[in-house]
């Protein structure tokens, strides 16, 4: 399996996440700073993250649901 991006977004959420904690230990904000390559633009990223059918591995599975 190769990649050439991966999503940050996901991987600061994820870690929020682990630090707030879930149910009655939720700690309710996470401020994170001075993450290293951390970039924000202005820029639309969007058809940069789309996958040409014959690409994507899950395609098959998904066959069946095509309208």
């Amino acid at each position: 399996l190769e990649f050439s991006q991966s999503n940050m977004a996901d991987s600061l959420a994820a870690a929020a996440v682990n630090v707030m904690g879930e149910g009655a230990e939720s700690t309710p904000v996470v401020l994170i700073r001075d993450w290293p390559n951390l970039t924000f633009s202005d820029k639309d990223f969007q058809k940069d993250f789309l996958i040409d059918p014959a690409d994507d591995i899950y395609a098959p599975l998904l066959e069946k649901f095509k309208s």
